[in-house]
């Protein structure tokens, strides 16, 4: 990664960005001094995007268990007998 990533990063993340003004000195400079502070934060935000959580829900109807990693989380159908089903976890996947 180059500084003139870092800098746009930095432009784009809220906490950075109150990091930078604070600390007064422009952005070239800013990334400069902060290049090892701001590489850290970057792979811990890049380790922390992969990680992924599969929903789960159960039937209240059939007692059946299923799981869900798309983008609804809030319901599912129940595959088995049609009825809406209960969310009752999170799994790491």
């Amino acid at each position: 990664m180059n500084n003139t990533e870092r800098e746009s990063f930095v432009k784009n993340d809220l906490g950075l960005s109150a990091w930078w003004k604070a600390s007064r000195l422009s952005i070239t400079d800013f990334v400069e001094e902060q290049r090892d502070s701001i590489d850290k934060i970057l792979r811990i935000e890049k380790a922390a995007a992969k990680i992924m959580y599969r929903r789960y829900f159960l039937c209240g109807n059939c007692s059946t268990g299923w799981n869900n990693s798309s983008a609804c989380l809030c319901s599912e159908e129940c595959p088995e007998c049609g009825n809406d089903m209960e969310p009752y976890g999170w799994e790491r996947e």
